[in-house]
């Protein structure tokens, strides 16, 4: 089955470097259907990674970079950081857009992760997934794990009574303490949204291109943060369905900051237009995406296309500690009304952003009073942020945003590998300009917490 895949990717690959052969300089002449990409030189493949980003097709850098052995790693990752950071900084200046020219226009370009079938995969308990490399072994879309050079016996593991394992993160398995995977180029989330329909976000990384950049693989956090927002009734946000089903008609209605890969993103947009299906999505974007970093915008560009979400999600270079740039986003949706604003924001793993937030003027809570309305005759504005348990975020007593609850991991399974408690807590912060002060409930008395 492996075998077969593989030929299949060679050839997709084929057909991609064959729709814009003359961009290659030559390169596509050594990318046959059928011939391995081990007879490509470092060197060649270097090269032709290069010669893909000049063309603003990091995604086929990416899927190229797939089917390379580890030998090349070293000398394909320095192309691509080189080539690329170039790019990304002359494409920011650019009139057209960076997200428009970054979007991927061929399907066959993208990196692909495995993918079940999701009715008959085995789910590999605890034990075994957090072993070695069991997972790269069974999951892994790169070269070294996907060759036909695998041993029956190794083949034999991933097929445990003749099943395949699953090798998608969804809720219910342990496949969240696999993350972050930092050499993969593609993994795959399945999510189970409130109508209990099953849906599948496509996401590519950096991986082994960038070797431990926090900001282009997806971790444990913004994957809880997907899984919420995808079902906010099951998350126990009853108020959050409430917000996207009376979402203004003219004006965006959420924001992500750090939003990485946009897994969340992706997942709240893709939740709005199920709550909305009746009617058809048009004029500004539900969701805007924002990071500071050019690297993890360029990805969230080709996971959104990826998802079919791109005139649902808009990406825009914003520094969250920097009021100014805040300020000028909110403007540059909802122009000079100090009431106006997103109705949600979305946060991950923000770090220092979640420092010392028992002070009224700590980032957080300026960052939050410039983005989020304070309009009376909408639902009270919200902010999402998943943060790990040990450092919980604390409003002022005499602040203007209330803790309204906080919601373990457990919710969706997200256990710890000794099986103990999940390591993260989403906490939802209500904007309430009347004065509020009620004090933060507090996990002593287990009040407000699911």
């Amino acid at each position: 089955m492996w075998i077969l895949m593989r030929f299949w990717m060679l050839v997709l690959l084929g057909k991609a470097l064959v729709v814009n052969g003359d961009d290659l300089n030559g390169w596509s002449s050594l990318l046959s259907k059928t011939e391995s990409m081990t007879t490509m030189s470092c060197t060649d493949a270097a090269n032709a990674i290069q010669q893909f980003v000049k063309d603003a097709r990091l995604s086929a850098a990416r899927s190229l970079a797939q089917t390379l052995p580890p030998t090349c790693e070293k000398q394909v990752s320095k192309a691509y950081i080189q080539e690329a950071d170039m790019l990304l900084e002359i494409l920011e200046k650019e009139e057209d857009g960076f997200q428009q020219l970054l979007t991927p226009s061929l399907k066959s370009d993208r990196a692909q992760a495995t993918i079940d079938d999701a009715w008959i995969c085995s789910i590999v308990d605890i034990e075994t997934l957090v072993v070695g490399d069991y997972w790269e072994k069974c999951c892994s879309s790169l070269w070294e794990y996907s060759s036909p050079n695998r041993s029956p016996e190794q083949l034999g593991e991933c097929f445990p009574d003749g099943i395949p394992v699953c090798c998608e993160f969804f809720e219910g398995s342990p496949s969240h303490l696999r993350l972050p995977v930092l050499r993969e180029l593609a993994i795959r989330l399945r999510l189970t949204f409130d109508d209990y329909e099953m849906r599948f976000i496509a996401l590519e990384q950096d991986g082994f291109l960038r070797p431990f950049d926090v900001s282009t693989v997806q971790w444990p956090a913004g994957y809880f943060l997907a899984l919420c927002v995808a079902a906010p009734v099951k998350c126990g946000i009853p108020e959050l369905e409430s917000i996207l089903t009376k979402r203004p008609a003219n004006d965006p209605i959420a924001i992500e900051l750090g939003s990485g890969l946009g897994a969340s993103s992706i997942a709240l947009a893709m939740a709005t237009l199920t709550l909305n299906s009746e009617v058809e999505h048009s004029g500004p974007p539900l969701v805007i995406a924002t990071d500071n970093s050019l690297r993890a915008l360029a990805l969230n560009t080709a996971n959104i296309a990826a998802n079919s979400l791109t005139e649902a999600i808009k990406v825009q270079r914003m520094d969250h500690f920097d009021m100014d740039q805040v300020q000028q986003l909110k403007q540059s949706h909802f122009g000079e009304s100090s009431e106006e604003g997103f109705s949600l924001v979305l946060g991950s793993s923000l770090l220092s952003f979640f420092v010392d937030t028992d002070h009224p003027d700590a980032p957080l809570w300026q960052t939050l009073d410039i983005l989020l309305h304070s309009e009376a005759d909408k639902p009270p504005a919200l902010a999402l942020l998943v943060h790990s348990k040990v450092e919980p975020v604390h409003p002022p007593s005499d602040g203007t945003f209330r803790l309204v609850r906080r919601i373990s991991g457990d919710i969706f399974e997200m256990r710890t590998r000794s099986a103990a408690s999940s390591d993260f807590e989403l906490s939802i912060f209500e904007r309430c300009d009347d004065g509020c002060r009620a004090s933060e409930r507090t996990k002593a008395s287990g009040e407000g917490e699911l």
